[in-house]
């Protein structure tokens, strides 16, 4: 059994106590859940940056936050750095069965 947890927006879909039975992997997992195929989302595993193939033990905790945007063009008000940036796909493009 592993535990899915869900952070911001997310928590409207996925309900505190959700867990998933006989997965391998994070994106198993997560064709369990109802996620809109557009929401982009990162992923953690027991607190470590995960992948759609990062393979579960049983007692694991994901960990889903969804996508942000917005900000300065500069970090730390540094003209001339750019802003680095977090893209994420959304789910539908992200994991082939």
């Amino acid at each position: 059994m592993v535990t899915v947890e869900a952070t911001g927006s997310l928590r409207a879909v996925v309900p505190p106590g959700t867990s998933v039975a006989n997965v391998e992997t994070v994106g198993r997992a997560i064709e369990h859940l109802s996620l809109p195929s557009d929401v982009g989302v990162a992923m953690l595993v027991n607190g470590r940056v995960a992948n759609w193939n990062t393979e579960l033990q049983d007692g694991d905790v994901i960990t889903l936050l969804p996508a942000i945007c917005g900000g300065s063009g500069s970090p730390l008000g540094s003209d001339t750095a750019p802003a680095p940036h977090f893209v994420l796909a959304p789910i539908s493009m992200r994991y082939t069965k």
